[in-house]
């Protein structure tokens, strides 16, 4: 059961991969803690400490997932398949660590609510629940670890120290021998595996002192026990890998330097001179007239703030609307349960928005996590293809299998979308659906109510087929989402909005391998490069060459800079001198002593001109030893 190395693996991440092999092999050499899915026996665990937690670091581009992917397809091959779970604190970093990673909240049972006072345990049938979704777990891989604060990890621990205890304790322990089932154990005794870049974005709407940048315990709060908790849970990670090696913008490039200093607040004036030969608004733009129109009219858009975002989506959808006069724009109504539901911010029920409004072609973007395992995630993007009234489901050509919906038909309610015409089911129900669509006309558009499906084209669709001849097609019903502290009030509307444009934050995770545009332009009342640690670095860091992106209103050197004086920044920069020291330390134990940074530095052009076959270049050369040689911010 020995695991070979992977070639497509460089020294680094190989060594991750080795250490998780190791671990395997360790593991599968007690048949007995194998065979019951209990933690690995401390004695057997070595100088490697195989079964503490790891952490897997890496700035954007540098193959955090493929290295955890790379791994489990190792592990999966030696005896280990079926008992690796993954999972992420957002839909989209979920969906790109592939079928099966489950989002944090839905897979531990976790309140979304703050501030609602310490953990409860879960009742019989929840954990019953868990316990079948988590099966014979032996690793937990957590992608995006910078967006997980010490309460959430926390949190995740308590919920697999109960797993353990109800469902291994009574039958692998007794009174008269030391605990075996892991009930007492950092995350029960798992293998925990952490991946993410602390210069990406912190928890959304988390005090500074609750992120685990902040290295002091936390003093306020009903829940401040087990946000230290997670805090020393955390500290006690001694396995960390550092990736510095960037592969997604790949070769020597001005661009990547520039994206390592701005990371770290350490961009010069002649980066931001860089930026501005891209800057759609700057006198300054080398791109051409074609290239310009390109980027404006053909790729999304990204932005700081929600207010921007929401303007710029109903623009683009008024301008196609105009541009094609066939395709109709529909209006579709939130149905909720009491007037006062409207004083509330669609925060308050999950983002469904009171009014969506769509038309034929145009792009949207789930924000709900519908089905994980089919990539139906928050973030998912596609594009409108056809509705389906809710009076019409019965409709013999509606379906020409089980659970196929046909969208074919003629569109005789809103020009552009695509409906299936026939009779009602009843004369009742039809006379009740038509006046909820009189009632809506009135300010015009229908409510959710009156629609059956909205279908859209994910190309990032993964699951069963839902409409003949279209595998990617999906029907998205509307769902309803009460309000977390006043569950009599509740909003049904469909989980989408329009995606001609995104948030920075919501582009974290993916690779916009298309191209894109970063609209830096905020509201003059605040400064969001500064408030926001890692807003800048995201938002510059989503293509995979410095000619798939774009730029509006880049604002000038100190406005990046300002971040450096905040103290989540300081506090970060003290984090990651302590993690370069344990990953120095764990590199000593995985390659025999053999860790300096020239050491690593041969180690990584070896494994180059074997793959190439030829030399490396010079230039090269001094750009590989640039990124091995960072150390801390």
């Amino acid at each position: 059961n020995t695991v070979t190395s992977a070639p497509a693996m460089d020294p680094t991440q190989q060594s991750f991969v080795d250490h998780m092999c190791a671990w395997a092999d360790a593991y599968l050499s007690v048949p007995d803690a194998c065979k019951n899915n209990l933690p690995l026996p401390v004695e057997r665990s070595g100088t490697w400490q195989l079964q503490d937690s790891v952490l897997l670091l890496g700035t954007a581009g540098t193959g955090k997932t493929t290295t955890v992917q790379a791994a489990n397809k190792k592990l999966e091959d030696c005896g280990l398949k079926g008992r690796i779970v993954r999972a992420a604190y957002t839909g989209v970093a979920a969906s790109n660590m592939g079928s099966g990673a489950r989002t944090i909240v839905s897979l531990f049972r976790l309140k979304t609510n703050r501030g609602s006072g310490p953990l409860q345990p879960l009742a019989t049938e929840e954990m019953q629940a868990m316990a079948t979704e988590l099966g014979d777990m032996a690793v937990l891989e957590i992608d995006e670890v910078s967006m997980i604060e010490k309460l959430v990890l926390a949190h995740i621990h308590l919920r697999l120290q109960q797993w353990r205890f109800t469902c291994y304790h009574a039958q692998h322990c007794s009174r008269a021998e030391p605990c075996r089932c892991g009930a007492r154990l950092p995350f029960g005794g798992i293998k925990v595996v952490l991946a993410g870049d602390f210069g990406q974005l912190p928890p959304v709407a988390v005090k500074d002192e609750r992120t685990l940048l902040h290295g002091t315990a936390c003093s306020t709060g009903t829940d401040s026990m087990e946000v230290n908790l997670g805090a020393r849970l955390f500290r006690n990670v001694n396995n960390v890998f550092r990736l510095r090696r960037i592969h997604r913008q790949a070769g020597a490039s001005q661009y990547k330097e520039s994206l390592l200093r701005l990371r770290d607040a350490a961009h010069t004036k002649e980066d931001v001179a860089l930026w501005r030969t891209h800057d759609l608004t700057s006198s300054e733009c080398a791109l051409s007239a074609e290239e310009i129109r390109a980027f404006e009219r053909e790729r999304v858009h990204l932005f700081c703030e929600k207010q921007r975002t929401g303007a710029f989506n109903g623009r683009r959808l008024g301008e196609d609307g105009a541009a094609v006069k066939s395709c109709g724009i529909l209006r579709v109504w939130s149905v909720e349960s009491s007037p006062l539901v409207e004083r509330y911010s669609c925060d308050s029920f999950g983002g469904l928005r009171r009014v969506l409004h769509l038309s034929m072609g145009a792009p949207v973007m789930l924000i709900s996590n519908l089905r994980t395992v089919w990539n139906l995630v928050n973030g998912l993007r596609g594009r409108i293809v056809g509705v389906v009234w809710e009076e019409e489901e019965d409709q013999e050509n509606t379906a020409t299998e089980p659970g196929l919906v046909s969208s074919d038909g003629p569109s005789r309610s809103a020009p552009g979308l695509v409906s299936s015409d026939g009779p009602p089911r009843s004369t009742a129900a039809h006379r009740t659906k038509q006046q909820q669509k009189r009632n809506a006309a009135e300010v015009g558009g229908v409510q959710a109510s009156a629609l059956k499906y909205l279908i859209v084209d994910f190309p990032g669709y993964v699951g069963p087929c839902m409409v003949e001849g279209h595998g990617t097609y999906v029907c998205i019903r509307a769902q309803q989402t009460r309000h977390e502290r006043m569950p009599a009030l509740s909003r049904t509307q469909f989980p989408l909005v329009l995606s001609y444009g995104m948030t920075v934050h919501k582009s974290q995770g993916l690779t916009l391998k298309e191209g894109y545009v970063f609209d830096m332009e905020h509201e003059p009342t605040w400064q969001p490069f500064r408030s926001i640690c890692g807003l800048a670095f995201v938002g510059l860091s989503r293509a995979t060459d410095f000619a798939h992106i774009a730029f509006r209103h880049v604002p000038d050197y100190w406005v990046f800079r300002a971040v450096a004086e905040t103290p989540l920044f300081r506090w970060r920069s003290t984090l990651e001198m302590q993690l370069d020291a344990k990953h120095d330390a764990t590199s000593q134990r995985q390659f025999f002593g053999k860790a300096t940074v020239e050491d690593e530095f041969r180690r990584h052009v070896q494994w180059s001109e074997s793959r190439t076959g030829s030399p490396m270049s010079s230039e090269d050369k001094k750009d590989l030893l640039q990124m091995l040689s960072v150390r801390g911010v």
